[in-house]
């Protein structure tokens, strides 16, 4: 892996649901793209692959085509969404385990982290957390912060909960070691160039400045 790793984000594959937002439709990318994108980072050990949301596209596309591929990716799902039409079911989160993959908690309700009040971001990162364990009989140690939004608060309440890794949205490559660790996600209007570009966007003057941010979010 080296001294660094890329941590690249993936959301939906394929379509969006009709009930999609904007936002929402603008991070899933097509089938083709998506498969693109795994031929170029195939054998590439500093390439991370996640999913955000629990999608159901993430087993009945996500998946097989990691498999074909010899890939394995983290999966960050909705807890209170599991079960729900479009979302995975309990028995296909269990099968993305069952397949090699990590599962890790995206919280309870998708809503961001940063200044919820103490009970609400305690039962976001905690029972989030337990839930996902008794579900899948195994211990869940990563967490991926909903809309990559996380202050000093979320970032204490996500270590006292247990979490080994905690991952964010910041953008640029990271250390393997960071317990933070910095993803880029992918939209749907990002070329095959454009994926390139983030593999090897390590130059140190946009490193520095994300770092600055970094530390700032942190003692917000």
């Amino acid at each position: 892996m080296g001294n660094h790793v890329v941590n690249l984000t993936f959301h939906g594959i394929g379509d969006p649901p009709a009930s999609a937002d904007p936002g929402e439709a603008a991070v899933w990318v097509t089938k083709p793209r998506y498969r693109e994108i795994l031929d170029q980072i195939r054998g590439r050990d500093e390439v991370q692959l996640s999913f955000d949301d629990g999608n159901a596209s993430d087993l009945r596309v996500g998946l097989p085509e990691l498999l074909a591929r010899d890939l394995r990716a983290d999966f960050f799902v909705i807890v209170d969404l599991i079960g729900q039409p479009g979302y995975l079911s309990l028995d296909g989160l269990r099968e993305l385990k069952a397949a090699g993959c990590g599962v890790g908690s995206h919280g309870l309700a998708h809503r961001a982290w940063r200044g919820l009040e103490v009970e609400a971001l305690r039962a976001e990162v905690e029972d989030s957390k337990h839930r996902l364990e008794d579900w899948l009989g195994a211990s869940v140690e990563h967490a991926a912060c909903p809309f990559g939004a996380y202050d000093r608060r979320a970032l204490r309440a996500l270590r006292q909960a247990g979490y080994a890794r905690v991952y964010t949205s910041d953008g640029g490559h990271d250390s393997p070691s960071a317990w933070l660790q910095a993803r880029t996600s992918i939209h749907r209007s990002d070329t095959i160039e454009d994926v390139g570009k983030m593999l090897h966007d390590n130059h140190w003057l946009a490193q520095t400045k994300r770092r600055a941010k970094r530390m700032l979010k942190r003692w917000r």
